[in-house]
């Protein structure tokens, strides 16, 4: 069975297939037979470089039908340069890595040079080849791809002045990594080495705002990998960022996000298990506390968070497609029954935590886009162990998340329980027992 996860690849710079100046000099800048070289320039300068990477969800799920994993999403990618022209006018040709075939074909790629969007065409150019991903990103794995193309623009940089130029791209999430399933990338800074001098300043940010509950339930998202080198990026309000100061550059940036500790993804999809749950408090004699005890039928049961403290922040996540009448199709939710708090008796029910205020996020997907879609509710629940029904206008969603906001504080437990979660679509209940 082949797995599938991805890699996302992007380059730290414009590397150029020829600088031509205005009397008809060509100065190479790539080793056509194979990777690219450090040639240095003797007139132009990068500056500066600021990379923002924008994640946006990436999802995976079983396909009983082909008996594969299968997947869907993508990312964004906008790159910003300051270039230094110590010498007279003159045009430059520049060339953005990317390829004549498969994923590593990047799309919607734009190029601005002081604003004004120029034309690009894709162009043959062997700018590299790449057998080996860093062992912090995907340990002992080899990927082979194509490095047979760029996208080319010509702009023309003033004598003597900063020319400000700007690319933007997206890229479909690829990669063959069996048992990776987790967001992980590499960052191409090195070239930076082809143009005159050090650079002053080159600034890397990851956004993970964008990221659904589903990602950040599934994915450890405030414990990144992401690196220079020795250099660790610094995490505050969902953006991973490295700052560098005056270097040449010889190293690329590298990142990989891990799925949270406790959670096998790739094992939950191969065993066909449509919940997921952020924590579970361990057993306690006969008692068990897990995701499953959310749809047994049984009021005597509940599942019950384990993150220190009330649990505001856990989350119960269900892949849909796995309730839905055709295989892998999204389900149709317009109402959940819900059973509040331990409710085997009415002195357990006092003695746990219960949900108050709760979010529930449905997570689709636009085939068009190809990106996925988040629609949010929120929600008071009553503390009362009666069941409760929830309504909305009939959400399709391939996967969706209840998050805890608040709790109602339990007499002697912290713990917050919740003992059943029942879906309905119109006049059908669907079962995922």
């Amino acid at each position: 069975m082949k797995l599938k996860s991805f890699f996302i690849y992007v380059s730290a710079l414009f590397c150029s297939n020829t600088i031509m100046a205005d009397d008809g000099e060509v100065i190479p800048c790539i080793d056509l037979g194979g990777s690219l070289m450090s040639v240095q320039t003797t007139d132009i300068k990068l500056e500066s470089e600021t990379i923002d990477v924008y994640l946006h969800d990436f999802m995976m799920w079983y396909d009983p039908i082909v008996k594969e994993f299968d997947k869907a999403g993508s990312y964004d990618v906008e790159v910003n340069y300051n270039f230094l022209n110590t010498d007279n006018e003159r045009e430059v040709m520049l060339g953005f890595p990317s390829a004549s075939y498969g994923s590593w074909h990047i799309f919607d790629y734009k190029a601005y040079v002081d604003g004004v969007q120029k034309p690009t065409e894709l162009k043959p150019c062997i700018w590299g080849p790449m057998d080996t991903i860093p062992e912090q990103c995907c340990p002992g794995m080899l990927f082979i791809y194509g490095c047979d193309a760029a996208e080319v623009c010509t702009a023309r940089f003033k004598g003597h002045s900063i020319t400000k130029v700007k690319n933007t791209f997206s890229n479909y999430y690829d990669g063959d990594f069996p048992g990776q399933l987790g967001y992980c990338g590499h960052y191409i800074l090195h070239t930076g080495a082809n143009w005159k001098d050090s650079i002053n300043e080159v600034v890397f940010r990851l956004h993970t705002e964008l990221l659904s509950e589903y990602s950040k339930c599934l994915y450890d998202v405030e414990n990144m990998i992401v690196s220079y080198g020795n250099t660790n990026g610094q995490y505050k309000d969902g953006i991973y960022t490295i700052v560098l100061k005056n270097i040449e550059p010889d190293n690329d940036f590298y990142f990989k996000v891990p799925e949270k500790k406790g959670i096998n993804l790739c094992d939950s999809l191969w065993y066909n298990s449509p919940v997921f749950v952020s924590s579970t408090l361990k057993s306690s004699g006969n008692n068990s506390y897990e995701f499953y005890n959310l749809g047994d039928g049984d009021n005597s049961t509940a599942w019950v968070e384990g993150e220190n403290g009330y649990g505001e922040g856990s989350r119960i996540i269900y892949d849909l497609r796995m309730l839905a009448k055709e295989d892998c199709d999204a389900s149709y939710i317009d109402s959940i029954s819900i059973v509040n708090g331990y409710a085997k008796n009415a002195t357990t029910f006092k003695n746990n935590s219960r949900a108050k205020d709760i979010e529930i996020s449905f997570l689709q997907y636009s085939s068009e886009s190809n990106r996925c879609i988040e629609k949010k509710h929120l929600f008071t629940l009553k503390d009362t162990s009666e069941p409760q029904t929830l309504y909305f206008d009939k959400e399709e969603a391939y996967w969706m998340t209840i998050k805890i906001k608040s709790v109602y504080p339990g007499l002697k437990y912290k713990d917050t329980a919740i003992s059943e979660i029942k879906f309905f679509s119109h006049d059908f209940y669907l079962d995922w027992k």
